[in-house]
């Protein structure tokens, strides 16, 4: 746990809270201190379990299928958790969040649930193949995948790999192209470890081909081509990701930045591919034919159906491993390089072919070993369970309307709908006074402020037994670590009841306002009630009836209202304190500061309808001048985006409630 991050050990043990089989209620409150760390918990937690729980339906249905290829394991996993789980249920499960916006998924949800179309069945298929190439391949190194918790791997089709080096040995063999060797002078184990090393290079840096990146590879691995706008089923990609990097033979251009790996490098540049050449063919990393040894290798690799072509947009070729010939095995084994201490998770049938053979890592002398630790993981046991638990995680504060917030705390208490929340990342709003039925479990983000306050959360759960599993986590700061060190002094500390410090002019400023607004509404009548949208009062007709008629009253009653609040508080404020709200009532302060809120707020709006009014010029520029910018269509897209965006915040701030703009 050393070093570990708070919310990655909070989403541990929420994941455990659901996959063990002693907890036959999967529902969970996790409360948090703030809003920004309700908001931000909820998406993590559901992010990051969503990944446990498809690496354990993945892992089983590796198990429980033979000779699987990469290219098969999405349609694998749906037709294996079909024997247990109807459609209905499963579609919901491995949906990844980013697209529960998806029409198919929306029409399916508001069916209530009951029938999966063939349109989503084909999308979520298309996804699942595409997590399968990441898990494989670009991801396979980061994390807790399942290589790296030892779980599964994939391999390159031995007979593919066997002819592919039959052929390069025989065309090396004839028409040499290396000064050192030819291919006389490489045995077939040297040769097959050289065109295995390559391609599971390849391959853990996201050089796997799959339907959705021909449009990145045909364009040179430009992230626009990974992004939402233009493949809606591809996993969320940002202009800051490491994107996957296919092979090609383009010569670098000075001053560019190449996306993909170039086989193709000056003598006198020392390039992964040039090292891996020389430490395993015995060459000389200058030797200029290097260059046409990798050309030949990836036509024998292509010939033997192992790499996919791509040609690029401009000039030049690209070449990413085939899905179909990569077998996905859950028999693997492990070997070390001694000097580094590099591990590579290999099937078992070949850990043979890698023993004694140079090391993949860039300039590293050592050759391969068998590991020998048997790696028992908590991942790798969650992996193996094959008990998938899918968590739908939501977020629970006072910001909710009370239309959603009603919906969503129906859906918790009931599981009403597919993809029903059974996890509320919440604020202290939900420490008392709502029913969210009976749990056996609470988790608490941060130790709590007050023992009252412990108590009113962990008090959610086990109120039907009197039996519950509650864990709170303390984070390093000395409030936490107090309690951390004495628990008890939480635990069975005095509850208090709540008070306030009433001799603080600043809050009650605001007070005196809002008593002033209540003796107001009293004597209104329901025709002048206050608008339910801040929008129908921002014109001059809208205002006179709220905060207009609101002012008009405190102008003609100042001294009364003033008089009475201060009176509720004789006992508790001090003279100067006193005079100093005196002062603030008197005059045009308060109606200046209720009419500024509302003024701030047609500025605001004001300077929306600006900004979106240049965005549309800008994008009527470009249409009418294309080559103003490099890529018209990407930069049309973009402002129309923000155009859209900031016509929602205009709406937004048009329907909130007036008393909450004050």
């Amino acid at each position: 746990m050393l070093g570990s991050r708070a919310a990655s050990l909070l989403s541990v043990a929420i994941s455990h809270l659901f996959q063990t089989e002693f907890n036959a209620d999967k529902k969970l409150l996790a409360f948090t201190d703030s809003v920004q760390d309700a908001s931000h918990r909820a998406g993590f937690f559901g992010a990051r379990t969503y990944r446990f729980s498809l690496r354990t339906a993945m892992q089983t249905a590796i198990e429980a299928t033979d000779d699987l290829r990469l290219s098969d394991l999405g349609s694998a996993v749906w037709e294996h958790w079909l024997s247990s789980l109807p459609p209905e249920a499963l579609a919901p499960a491995l949906l990844p969040s980013d697209l529960v916006e998806l029409d198919s998924y929306r029409r399916f949800v508001e069916g209530g649930g009951k029938r999966v179309n063939k349109r989503l069945e084909r999308e979520l298929l298309e996804r699942l193949s595409w997590e399968g190439v990441m898990e494989f391949g670009l991801n396979t190194r980061v994390g807790r995948t399942l290589e790296a918790t030892r779980c599964s791997t994939v391999t390159v089709d031995p007979e593919a790999l066997e002819q592919a080096t039959e052929i390069l040995a025989l065309e090396l063999s004839e028409n040499p192209v290396l000064d050192g060797a030819d291919g006389r002078d490489l045995e077939p184990d040297v040769l097959r470890h050289f065109l295995s090393g390559f391609l599971w290079r390849t391959r853990i840096r996201g050089g796997v081909h799959h339907d959705l990146l021909r449009q990145f590879v045909k364009n040179e691995g430009k992230w626009f081509f990974l992004s939402k706008r233009r493949q809606r089923l591809i996993s969320p990609f940002h202009g800051r990701s490491v994107l996957p990097r296919f092979v090609t033979d383009r010569t670098p251009t000075a001053g560019r930045d190449m996306v993909f790996d170039t086989i193709v490098s000056p003598s006198e540049r020392r390039t992964w591919a040039r090292d891996w050449a020389e430490r395993v063919l015995g060459v000389d990393r200058k030797d200029p034919g290097i260059n046409q040894l990798y050309r030949e290798a990836l036509r024998r690799l292509e010939g033997a159906g192992l790499l996919v072509r791509h040609d690029l947009a401009r000039a030049g070729t690209a070449w990413g491993i085939d899905p179909e010939r990569l077998i996905v095995t859950a028999d693997v084994g492990v070997v070390r390089c001694p000097d580094c201490r590099h591990t590579v998770v290999l099937a078992e049938r070949e850990v043979g072919d890698w023993l004694g053979h140079p090391c993949t890592h860039y300039r590293c002398s050592g050759r391969y070993e068998r590991d020998a630790e048997r790696a028992s993981s908590y991942y790798a046991r969650i992996y193996r369970s094959g008990r998938m638990e899918r968590i739908y995680s939501y977020e629970h504060t006072g910001l909710l309307g009370r239309a959603e917030r009603e919906r969503i705390e129906e859906e918790f208490k009931f599981g009403t709908k597919p993809g029903a929340p059974n996890l509320f990342v919440c604020t202290p709003t939900l420490e008392m006074g709502i029913d969210i039925g009976d749990l056996s479990a609470t988790v608490l983000c941060s130790v709590p402020p007050t023992t009252s306050n412990y108590l009113q959360r962990i008090g959610r759960a086990g109120r039907k037994t009197g039996n519950a599993f509650t864990l709170t986590l303390a984070n390093s700061r000395p409030h936490d670590l107090y309690f951390h060190a004495d628990p008890m002094e939480l635990l069975a500390g005095a509850v208090l009841p709540p008070g306030c410090f009433l001799d603080a002019p600043d809050m009650l400023k605001r007070q005196l306002v809002a008593h002033a607004m209540d003796a107001w509404a009293r004597q209104e009548d329901e025709g002048t009630a206050i608008p339910r949208k801040t929008g129908l009062l921002l014109s001059e007709q809208g205002g006179k009836i709220f905060p207009g008629r609101f002012i008009e009253f405190y102008r003609a009653n100042e001294t009364a209202l003033t008089q009475q609040f201060l009176n509720r508080f004789d006992a508790y404020l001090s003279e100067p304190n006193r005079e100093r709200l005196a002062e603030f009532a008197k005059g045009e302060t308060v109606p200046s500061l209720v009419l500024g809120a509302f003024d701030k707020v047609r500025t605001e709006l004001k300077d929306l309808r600006a900004r979106q009014k240049r965005a549309l010029t800008a994008i009527q520029d470009i249409e009418n001048n294309p080559d103003i910018v490099d890529d018209p269509e990407m930069e049309k897209a973009e402002l129309e985006d923000t155009r859209k965006i900031l016509g929602r915040l205009g709406q937004e701030l048009q329907q909130k409630y007036p008393l909450n703009v004050l």
